[in-house]
């Protein structure tokens, strides 16, 4: 099978890079304490949500778009999706070190989020005529809210709130 972007596709590498987030922020909140834990917990779980958030889209997709997956085309769209996922988001600059701070850690999300975009305004140009663009359009919306949350968690710290 000749495994070409669609639909279904795009919404589980979206469940697999909100999980790579949620990873990160769990991770930072283990290295953190008092408030910057607790609001990296919640970054997390805001992660856990749009990955959820994802899954509902990702049903309601397969409904109508899934074609029929033989076992060995499972395997081969593994891969694939492991492939596009595997650095595009959480690239190695922006890897969570145990050392960073709160605020290095938020500019490091902050970056996650504008990769997000970008990475879902390509995926929508390349899909555009293959599914509703409003699907990709709630992914894209979604990476913006949480930049904008993280640059305003960012500008509290920063003392200029």
């Amino acid at each position: 099978m000749s495994l070409l972007l669609n639909p279904v596709d795009v919404f589980k590498a979206a469940i697999i890079l909100e999980q790579r987030g949620v990873e990160f922020y769990a991770d930072a909140a283990g290295q953190s304490e008092g408030q910057s834990k607790s609001l990296l917990l919640k970054l997390s779980e805001m992660e856990k949500g749009h990955a959820k958030r994802f899954s509902d889209l990702l049903k309601n997709v397969e409904a109508h778009d899934r074609p029929h997956v033989s076992t060995n085309d499972v395997e081969e769209e593994k891969a694939f999706l492991a492939a596009l996922t595997s650095d595009r988001i959480i690239t190695d600059e922006i890897k969570f070190n145990s050392d960073d701070s709160l605020e290095t850690i938020l500019l490091k999300a902050m970056q996650l989020e504008k990769n997000s975009v970008f990475f879902y305004s390509a995926v929508k140009e390349t899909l555009q005529r293959k599914m509703n663009v409003a699907d990709i359009d709630q992914l894209i919306a979604e990476e913006v809210r949480h930049f904008h949350a993280l640059n305003q968690a960012l500008q509290k710290i920063q003392g200029k709130n």
